[in-house]
């Protein structure tokens, strides 16, 4: 796991040789906003592959949807992206659920497929952090 500051996402996009499969985006919501789209932006523009982008409000998936998304193959691209603003402290999201996510980050996402997570603010003394 690396801690990267918003003036050092540039550095790490030149450096990177290769994205993580999961991103966690949190602080202020315009720079929040901004590192989601520069993430997307150099995932599906670093080769000529094409990546299928989704996007979901935290409040609207569980995370058993979460894995569906992330484990299924798209037809037509070559990878998908998937997005989840808004993750504070997701009451809906249970304990079990996070463990199967958990399972699944460690076990690893079929090739090209990225899971992008964000929020404004966090509770570090929690697990999802």
């Amino acid at each position: 796991m690396a801690t990267i500051k918003y003036r050092q996402t540039e550095a790490f996009f030149d450096s990177s040789d290769g994205f993580p499969c999961v991103c966690f985006i949190y602080g202020e919501s315009y720079l929040v906003s901004r590192t989601f789209k520069q993430v997307c932006e150099f995932l599906t523009g670093r080769d000529k592959n094409r990546l299928a982008l989704e996007i979901f409000e935290a409040d609207e998936i569980t995370t058993g949807d979460i894995i569906e998304l992330i484990s299924t193959f798209s037809f037509l691209m070559s990878g998908k992206i998937i997005g989840i603003k808004n993750c504070d402290g997701n009451a809906s999201w249970s304990g079990a659920g996070f463990l199967s996510l958990g399972s699944l980050i460690e076990k690893g996402f079929p090739e090209n497929h990225f899971l992008i997570l964000t929020a404004t603010t966090i509770d570090s003394r929690k697990k999802f952090f």
